[in-house]
């Protein structure tokens, strides 16, 4: 069997990653380091080194792109479609169970899913049901209330109100919110996760059902999991039955890996924050990151734009010498950070001044090069990112900005300095169609 097209590609740190003996693995790499490069490799090296069927194999991550992404990848390394594998998004495969056991999940087997306005109309109602006021009682507060308690797996009937009002009001809400979800068969995105756990916990003849299913658990971007996410995951990958006394060892080894999992998670342990950066709170009150607190609720990103509470479960804090990186703004705030972290940013399309980028893009079929284009469109029906739309055009696996420049001509002059210092070609991976030559991309009028 050729296992080139699987090894080939990493480096020697990757490839003794994917080719680990079979049982619990946890990858840590920084970013930009190939760690979902690892997790799709892996999944090709188990069906096709270890023998195991695309069928006991499950696959998470964090967005719908990146399971698309993770799947075309593993597809093309095995040269056939990926039947029987299970890759997506948390949210997606929770979705897939309960679709699949809505009666033992207690759901109407047509169920609806709330999307973030649904859930803060249906809110909306249960407070004006309860003769609230809203200027007081705030449908986004304790729409955030409700998902940052479901993402800890609790349910109303757990929650104590700590003689608070406040909070013994919002903890009714809560139940009076379920009770209208439970009436109209509907779920929002929080729930799928909790339910999904609850399933399990409460079927364990499901559960181990599930668990000889899915002996290989890949988790990507495992730092980035929150409580009720890891105990999902968790329940799942559970370590395999004690042998009963007297067992012949051979037959115990064989019995404990039929229901054994073997998870493989990869995750940064890197992205720090240094000590002074603000962190703002539930309540709106900014904090020094390193005065937060083990159950403080934080403001965080749960996608899609949306920000909303979450409890703080750990504290990690290290001294460190290296370099460090701070972003600076017009408004005078600063952050530092640690190079390997992530920072999120956007352009606000017709108003950001126009830029130019050079950027390294990259396909898995057809290898490495260079391009410019400009931050966005001015020609087009809605702007667009110059990269992003080049990238969809080609199909690139990946897209990286090098560096920016106020000029056409500036970038150009860097693009072909870069490619004549590491051997990089710019020419597009296909042409870009169409008439015009001074539009969002200009590598095409190159071929």
């Amino acid at each position: 069997m050729d296992l080139s097209p699987i090894l080939n590609p990493l480096n020697d740190a990757q490839r003794a990653a994917v080719t680990a003996p079979l049982g619990p693995v946890l990858v840590l790499a920084g970013a930009g380091s190939g760690k979902t490069r690892v997790l799709t490799h892996r999944i090709a090296w188990l069906i096709q080194a270890e023998g195991v069927s695309p069928h006991g194999i499950l696959a998470v991550t964090f967005t719908n792109k990146a399971a698309g992404e993770m799947r075309g990848r593993v597809e093309r390394l095995l040269g056939v479609p990926g039947g029987g594998l299970w890759i997506g998004t948390f949210h997606g495969i929770a979705h897939r169970l309960l679709r699949l056991h809505w009666r033992e999940a207690n759901l109407a087997q047509g169920f609806q899913i709330l999307d973030s306005e649904d859930q803060q109309r249906l809110i909306k109602k249960v407070i004006r049901a309860a003769e609230l006021d809203e200027t007081r009682w705030v449908p986004r507060e304790v729409q955030w209330f409700i998902n940052a308690n479901k993402d800890e797996g609790r349910r109303p009937g757990q929650l104590k109100d700590e003689n608070d009002p406040t909070r013994r009001q919002l903890i009714r809400l809560y139940a009076a919110y379920q009770a209208a979800c439970a009436s109209s068969g509907v779920v929002d995105f929080a729930e799928l996760l909790l339910r999904a756990f609850e399933l399990w916990r409460d079927n364990p003849a499901l559960l181990s059902h599930y668990r000889r299913r899915f002996q290989h658990v890949l988790v990507d971007e495992f730092q980035d999991t929150n409580a009720i996410q890891y105990e999902w995951i968790r329940q799942l990958a559970a370590p395999g039955p004690e042998a009963p006394p007297g067992q012949h060892a051979a037959a115990a080894r064989s019995a404990a890996a039929a229901a054994a999992s073997f998870p493989f998670v990869v995750g940064d342990d890197d992205q720090c924050l240094a000590a002074g950066t603000l962190v703002t709170l539930a309540d709106g009150s900014k904090r020094p990151i390193e005065a937060v607190s083990p159950g403080d609720l934080v403001m965080s990103s749960y996608g899609s734009g949306a920000l909303r509470p979450a409890k703080v479960t750990e504290r990690l804090a290290r001294e460190r010498s290296g370099r460090m990186l701070t972003l600076y703004m017009r408004s005078g705030r600063s952050i530092c950070s640690t190079p390997e972290h992530t920072h999120f940013a956007g352009y606000l399309l017709g108003e950001t001044p126009q830029t130019y980028f050079l950027y390294l893009m990259h396909k898995e079929s057809v290898g490495w090069r260079l391009g410019t284009s400009q931050v966005y469109t001015n020609g087009q029906e809605k702007p667009m990112l110059g990269f992003k739309q080049r990238s969809a055009q080609e199909h690139a696996d990946g897209t990286w900005i090098i560096r920016t420049h106020s000029t056409e001509n500036d970038a150009r002059l860097d693009e072909m300095l870069t490619s004549l210092r590491y051997g990089l070609p710019p020419l597009p991976f296909s042409p870009r169609k169409g008439k015009a030559v001074n539009g969002l991309v200009h590598d095409a009028k190159y071929i």
